[in-house]
Formats: structure tokens, C-alpha cells, sequence
């Protein structure tokens, strides 16, 4: 049984891998950025909370001590500028790193945003030059440096995930895709057709499992379903899931955006809290492609992706409708 401290529990994806910890018999710890009620909210049996980024080094220390892995989950996928990105993704993990020891066990979710987009014909993999272009990105990128540079003083005992989209019950950004749908419109950008990889919770679960049960070498692997999509296909698959019977595309120009981005980081300049889509995620969303190769992860670990994405949605719209989010 694996001792696992845990940092992120309270978002998306570090909920899910909290969850399945426990299912697995882990003793797990969490490492909170506040004081939270999230062991009762997910049934979470046992786990220990270690409440407050901010309380010190001690309070990590004590969540460290024992655990023999770390699954390094917090992190802002939107902040009110550059510095608040490198705050949350880089200079958090730093912290994190300064205390560990050598005999820990690191997994790093990091994103494919830190390797940049891709050509609409061939997806980026673990040989491919890291070039992000926004500010998350960047951070990410930084955040992984400085893993690899731990992990060269203490014999590469880690390994970072490379997310495409994740989906899934819980989460807030794809959701806003089912609201509109439900009410039989998709905004898409220009044809809706900018294809990305995209992979269901569940099975980004799993590559944290695989990750930490199977050796590791210091290595960064992509995790994505083995068909990327479009706007195009994820609306049908949200229409049939939703059981609507007609969905009309707004297809709308780059320009749009753009302006709503400005817009909206003006109001975060004034209000200090990050735009649901400011212009860093509209620069993402205008690339070609966001395409990457999951056959490293299948090789070196075993792993496949098992949930398709008509099945994946219907469990997330099935999720929202039970949880009265739609």
C-alpha cells in the first residue's frame, strides 16, 4: 500500500485521483490551499487534510512525513496575469521540491500546453521541442525544469503527465459546451473544425495510477484519447448525450473573441479575479491544432485509453444533470 500526499484535491482532476486513492487502499494525505471539508464531500475515509499553502514549511513538512509519493496536482489553469500563473505552477512546485527528500516519488501533472501546439497533421510527442505560447503554458514549462532538475540530484525517482483536455464529472471549462448545447446552440470558432486531444478523467486517473505503481525514470509522457476532436464533434456528442434534437453552429470570427477577451481582462484588471476567457485563452483556442502522441504512455506503461468520447460524455452529462449543474 502506497502512502500518497496529494496536492490539488480540491480541483478537478486532483479530486478524481483522491477518489480513487482511497478506493485503492492508499493512505492518503491532502495538501490543501485551504481549510476544506473535501475528505466528507468526496467519502473519502481516512484521508488526512493539511490545510493552508500558506501556514509555513512546517505544515508541508508534516504532510510529507510518511508518504512515499507525491502526486503534485495544484496549479491555476487561469490567473489575472503572468505572474499569477508563475505563482500558482511554478513557484508552488519549487516550494514543493525544497522539501522533499530523495527517497519520494514524484508525479507531476503538468499539461500539453507547456509543449505547445501542434500541426493540424502530425501531434507533438516526447521528442518534440517545448514551445508554449501563453503565459500557462510558460509556467508549466517552468514547473517542469525545475522537476527534472530535482530529479537529476535524486535519481530521477519522477515522472511528468502531459494532459490534453480532460473531461469529465466536476469539470468547469468543457462544461459551458453542454450549457449552450442544451440550449441547441454551439459558438464555435470559425469552423468549429481546429481538432485537439482530449482524454476522459477517468483514464487520466489511470496514468497517474500507472505512474505511480510501475518504475519511473525521469520521463514527461502525453496522456490523450488515441482520436483527437473538434468543437464540431464534441457538440454532436454533447446533442446526443443531452438528447436534443437539433443543435445550430454560431460560427463566429477569431476577431469575436478577441474583443470579448479584451473586455473581460479589463474587468479582471479591476476585480483582481482571472477571466473565464481572457486573451491568453483566446491565443490557445486560435491555434491550428492541439494534437499529441499517447504511444509512450502505452508503451512504458501499460496504459490505453478506455472510455471513448461519446461514452465519456454521456457520463458527464448524465453527472451535471444529477448534480442539477444543467
Amino acid at each position: 500500500m502506497h502512502a500518497v500526499m496529494l496536492t490539488g484535491a480540491s480541483g478537478f482532476i486532483g479530486s478524481h485521483v483522491a477518489q480513487r486513492l482511497a478506493r485503492d487502499g492508499c493512505d492518503v494525505r491532502l495538501w490543501l490551499r485551504t481549510q476544506s471539508n473535501i475528505a466528507s464531500r468526496l467519502d473519502i475515509a481516512g484521508a488526512r487534510i493539511f490545510p493552508g499553502f500558506g501556514a509555513g514549511d512546517a505544515l508541508l513538512k508534516d504532510a510529507l512525513r510518511g508518504a512515499d509519493t507525491v502526486v503534485h496536482c495544484a496549479g491555476a489553469t487561469r490567473a489575472p496575469n503572468r505572474q499569477g500563473y508563475f505563482e500558482a505552477n511554478t513557484d508552488l512546485t519549487l516550494r514543493l521540491l525544497d522539501a522533499l527528500r530523495p527517497s519520494h516519488r514524484l508525479v507531476y501533472i503538468s499539461s500539453l500546453a507547456a509543449a505547445g501546439p501542434s500541426s493540424p497533421f502530425s501531434p507533438v510527442d516526447e521528442t518534440s521541442p517545448p514551445a508554449p505560447i501563453s503565459h500557462y503554458g510558460e509556467s508549466k514549462l517552468a514547473a517542469e525544469a525545475h522537476v527534472r532538475q530535482w530529479g537529476s540530484q535524486n535519481g530521477n525517482n519522477f515522472v511528468i503527465l502531459r494532459p490534453g483536455v480532460v473531461y469529465g464529472p466536476r469539470e468547469k471549462n468543457l462544461y459551458h459546451y453542454f450549457k449552450w448545447v442544451r440550449r441547441g446552440v454551439l459558438p464555435l470558432l470559425g469552423n468549429g473544425e481546429r481538432r485537439f486531444s482530449i482524454v476522459y478523467v477517468d483514464d487520466m486517473v489511470d496514468a497517474v495510477m500507472a505512474a505511480i505503481n510501475r518504475p519511473v525514470s525521469g520521463e514527461a509522457h502525453f496522456v490523450a484519447n488515441n482520436d483527437p476532436c473538434s468543437l464540431t464533434a464534441l457538440g454532436s456528442a454533447i446533442r446526443k448525450a443531452l438528447g436534443n434534437p437539433r443543435l445550430i453552429p454560431l460560427r463566429l470570427p477569431a476577431a469575436f473573441f478577441d474583443a470579448i477577451a479584451v473586455v473581460l481582462d479589463a474587468v479582471s484588471s479591476v476585480t483582481g479575479k482571472p477571466a473565464v476567457m481572457g486573451r491568453q485563452k483566446v491565443l490557445e483556442m486560435k491555434q491550428q491544432a492541439w494534437l499529441c502522441s499517447n504511444r509512450s504512455l502505452r508503451e512504458k506503461f501499460g496504459w490505453e485509453a478506455r472510455v471513448s468520447l461519446e461514452e465519456g460524455i454521456r457520463r458527464t452529462a448524465e453527472w451535471y444533470i444529477r448534480e442539477k449543474w444543467l
